[in-house]
């Protein structure tokens, strides 16, 4: 007799390029599609990045809004276009991955004796004019939307508290695809031929969306620094879509940086990139625990963290955390300092530390399974 496969739907408010899409890719691509029919449900989809991955899954994908509306409107036109969703479209398990407590609102009309998880990616909202606002609606949707039903898990305890507050949840890892990381020479060599970097060149290497949020400009500002006060060949590439590509672009611009710093977007071989780069910098002004820093340590990159992203992304022993406050004077020297940490010949040991930490994809998606087949 043939089993029925469970029916999981799997939540994100808008569908871009950044580390929460790679991680439900991850975990979508690692299942056993034999046991479980998987839907993806979004509001608007902004990139095309992973669309390949996803045809190769023969899985639903829903966008249920046509265009992107302001902030303070959509959560609302999205919260009657879901309702009818979901009224016509029952689940075993709903998974809502999210940034704030805002998207409460839409497991709060899921019946009672449904499945229900929540995954808290991320742990604060935007540093701009409107971060009062969002913080107060944050804070009220956390008191009134949360409810003992549901599984809370987050992917640090700094995501956990910033969602949950004191209520109970469990960390489930940003578990990565720890082979695809490992670090290649041959790659490596291969890919500095094709961006015209040479052999002496230390490559500086930022990954993610091109937003407030991850601090492009203050690695901008660090490298220019470190150019300034070093002898050493760099070469800084950002990797990412976003809003930000033209500001900065015009922040290259007069800082005189045209040949020094690069911006790709729309990239698939990220782990190719890694192994061509050195040092990963990650200045972001809030993070839960980005996936991207398990991959490049996975590679064996030298890595610098924000201090405010949570410690636990710190797995390796080329990994540190610096103070984004400080000037980019003081940061440059900061990373400056740590060059001696740059090593080839053992950079392929540090695939299999990660691993070992947890760090693994099919850690990740066994933690993940487990919720679906409670009831």
């Amino acid at each position: 007799m043939k089993l029925k496969k469970k029916r999981v739907m799997i939540f994100l408010d808008r569908w871009a390029s950044g580390g929460i899409e790679s991680f439900i890719v991850n975990l979508l691509e690692n299942s056993d599609s034999s046991k479980y029919e998987f839907t993806v449900v979004t509001s608007t989809k902004e990139s095309t990045l992973f669309d390949q991955r996803i045809e190769k899954l023969n899985i639903q994908f829903i966008v249920l809004l046509k265009s992107f509306s302001k902030w303070y409107i959509r959560p609302w036109i999205m919260f009657d276009k879901f309702k009818k969703f979901i009224k016509h479209n029952t689940f075993d398990v709903y998974h809502f991955h999210i940034y704030n407590a805002v998207s409460l609102i839409f497991p709060s009309i899921i019946s009672n004796k449904s499945k229900v998880i929540i995954h808290s990616h991320n742990a604060d909202v935007a540093h701009d004019n409107t971060r009062i606002i969002k913080l107060l609606v944050h804070k009220f949707a956390k008191a009134t939307l949360l409810r003992k039903k549901y599984q809370l898990v987050a992917v640090s305890n700094l995501a956990g508290k910033w969602m949950y507050g004191n209520r109970k949840f469990l960390i489930i890892n940003n578990g990565i695809d720890n082979k695809k990381f490992e670090f290649s020479e041959s790659q490596r060599l291969i890919y500095r031929e094709k961006f015209q970097i040479d052999k002496q060149s230390i490559v500086f290497l930022n990954i993610g969306r091109l937003n407030e949020q991850k601090n492009q400009i203050l690695f901008i500002h660090i490298l220019k620094m470190i150019k300034k006060n070093s002898t050493k060949k760099i070469k800084g590439i950002i990797v990412g879509d976003g809003p930000l590509l033209n500001i900065l672009n015009l922040e290259i611009k007069p800082n005189n940086l045209e040949d020094c710093i690069s911006i790709l977007s729309g990239r698939n071989d990220i782990e190719k990139i890694a192994s061509m780069s050195d040092i990963f910098l990650l200045p972001s002004i809030y993070e839960g625990l980005p996936i991207v820093g398990v991959e490049m340590q996975s590679n064996g990159l030298l890595c610098f963290f924000s201090s405010n992203v949570d410690t636990a992304v710190q797995i390796t022993d080329k990994s540190f955390f610096i103070n984004i406050n400080d000037s980019p004077e003081q940061l440059a020297e900061n990373v400056l300092e740590k060059l001696d940490y740059l090593n080839l010949s053992n950079r392929k040991k540090y695939n299999s530390v990660v691993n070992n930490e947890g760090y693994g994809i099919d850690n990740t998606v066994k933690d993940i399974i487990k919720l679906y087949e409670v009831n």
